[in-house]
């Protein structure tokens, strides 16, 4: 629900581009019915890791959207190889 939101409002503003006023309101209507589905089967609370996730997926999204900018300037390969080669590290552990 939120990722794709996210993705989205990096992109647009990573590339300078304006999508449609339609397009926003059907993205963040798409969002809010997933949230509030959420919510409901969540028993209407947010807890700690809800925040988290929120966190998780604002940068993954970021990172999702410089990614597809990257690719078009260096090549997809090179960008997934790079972001193993820098989250080695990371996934040692």
């Amino acid at each position: 629900g939120l990722q794709p939101l996210f993705v989205a409002l990096y992109a647009a503003w990573l590339s300078h581009e304006r999508p449609s006023k339609a397009f926003w309101i059907s993205a963040v209507t798409g969002s809010a019915l997933v949230i509030a589905f959420a919510l409901r089967d969540g028993g209407g609370t947010v807890q700690a890791g809800d925040a988290l996730m929120l966190v998780a997926v604002g940068i993954g999204a970021l990172g999702y959207a410089e990614g597809a900018r990257l690719a078009r300037q260096i090549g997809g390969w090179q960008v997934i190889c790079w972001a193993l080669v820098v989250s080695a590290p990371v996934l040692v552990l």
